[in-house]
């Protein structure tokens, strides 16, 4: 099976996830998402994962929740810390883009000083390996409160969501 076919196939569940998104399913969306980072924890595709549990705190925030998105993308940092600490002697590169991935997701979290602690190790070693560089700075689109409003709708997370959610979030490792 060729990497098209993998994209296009319609087991995908990331990829129907971004479709039912599209459509303003947020719901459906939420429970697709966390299915396949589920499954990708399971595999030990730990980027992937990252990357859904992110997506499926985005759609939370369509939402009137956002304590329950900001668990989601705490989720997500704490994956995307594994995978930095699994790529440290591995691959430079992966493990600055994933402490990146960790200190965005921490700020969208809420965890301030989690996200200070992640930017001082990334800035740290952004100076080693690129001391010439003029923006080492991980890049971050802060929530902004106005456009949260004016996005989510007037429900509240539907029950099904909720149990997927709390499922998801009850996991304990990642290997």
């Amino acid at each position: 099976m060729t990497l098209i076919d993998r994209l296009t196939n319609e087991s995908n569940n990331w990829l129907n996830a971004c479709g039912l998104e599209d459509i303003g399913n947020y719901a459906d969306a939420t429970m697709l998402y966390l299915k396949d980072a589920d499954e990708s924890i399971r595999i030990g595709s730990l980027v992937r994962a990252g990357l859904s549990c992110s997506c499926a705190a985005d759609c939370i925030t369509k939402f009137k929740s956002d304590t329950i998105s900001k668990k989601l993308y705490l989720k997500a940092a704490t994956i995307y810390m594994e995978v930095a600490r699994s790529s440290m002697h591995k691959s430079i590169r992966k493990w600055l883009w994933s402490l990146q991935k960790a200190y965005e997701n921490f700020v969208l979290a809420g965890e301030a000083s989690m996200a200070e602690s992640i930017l001082d190790e990334y800035l740290s070693l952004a100076k080693r390996v690129q001391p010439s560089s003029m923006e080492i700075k991980p890049r971050v689109l802060k929530p902004n409160a106005k456009n949260l409003s004016t996005t989510r709708t007037d429900m509240d997370v539907p029950k099904k969501v909720l149990d997927t959610v709390n499922s998801f979030l009850e996991q304990k490792d990642f290997h």
